[in-house]
C-alpha cells in the first residue's frame, strides 16, 4: 500500500499537480471492492502525510476475506503553481 501511494505521489509531483483527496480500493478475494476516501483543506504535502490517512482508511475496511489488490489514488487535483506556500507562524 505505501509504494503504491509513494508512486502516485511521484506522478503527480511529475506533473507538478497536488491533490486534497485521496482513495483506497481493496480487491477482495471474491473480486468485490471496497473504496475508502479522505479529502483535507489544504493539500497533501508530502507522501509521508499521505501514509498516515491510508493508515486511517485501512482500519475502517472490513477483512472478511483475503485481499487480492490494493491502490491509492489522489483525485481534487489542482496545479501546484495555484497554491501560494504557507507562511511559518514562527519564523
Amino acid at each position: 500500500m505505501y509504494a503504491q501511494n509513494e508512486d502516485a505521489f511521484d506522478q503527480m509531483q511529475k506533473k507538478q499537480l497536488v491533490a486534497h483527496t485521496i482513495t483506497l480500493k481493496v480487491k477482495y478475494a471474491d473480486f468485490t471492492q471496497v473504496t475508502r476516501s479522505h479529502t483535507l483543506s489544504t493539500a497533501f504535502d508530502s507522501a509521508e502525510s499521505a501514509h498516515y490517512w491510508l493508515d486511517k482508511l485501512f482500519l475502517d475496511i472490513p477483512r472478511h476475506l483475503p485481499i487480492r489488490l490494493v491502490g491509492v489514488t489522489f483525485s481534487s487535483l489542482v496545479p501546484a503553481a495555484l497554491l501560494l506556500p504557507q507562511l511559518k507562524l514562527f519564523e
